[in-house]
């Protein structure tokens, strides 16, 4: 019998436990953040390169956040997003754009807001399933 709890475990689970498949590795948060990466990129152009994406965290906001001044970027998510697929990819996606284009500071301007918006909202075909 599956209990709530054991539902959220696997949910979580597969967000972030690659599982091995005979042909490489299941989808996870940080392949799904790198599959929206390329198609920005394929749209918008090329990131900026002297920023290094260091990964995924949760907070209480979702986010880019710059730690250490020094060029390096983590994606935060809302704690929901441990519990619901469909909304981290919803904020991966969002957040993608921001990694386009880095200024090192928590604010952004409306035009690259409003970029992130519109590209959350696009079907990319690994994120519809």
């Amino acid at each position: 019998m599956n209990t709530s709890h054991d539902k959220k475990v696997k949910i979580r689970k597969r967000s972030i436990y690659a599982k091995e498949h005979k042909t490489g590795y299941s989808w996870t948060l940080a392949t799904v953040l790198g599959e929206c990466l390329l198609k920005a990129e394929e749209l918008f152009g090329s990131r900026d390169k002297n920023y290094t994406l260091l990964g995924i965290d949760y907070a209480k906001k979702g986010r880019s956040w710059f730690p250490g001044n020094c060029k390096h970027i983590i994606v935060q998510l809302t704690k929901s997003c441990l519990m619901d697929r469909q909304d981290a990819y919803l904020q991966l996606s969002h957040e993608t754009i921001h990694l386009l284009s880095p200024t090192g500071k928590n604010s952004t301007n409306n035009l690259e807001e409003g970029l992130a918006y519109y590209f959350s909202g696009l079907k990319i075909p690994l994120l519809s399933s």
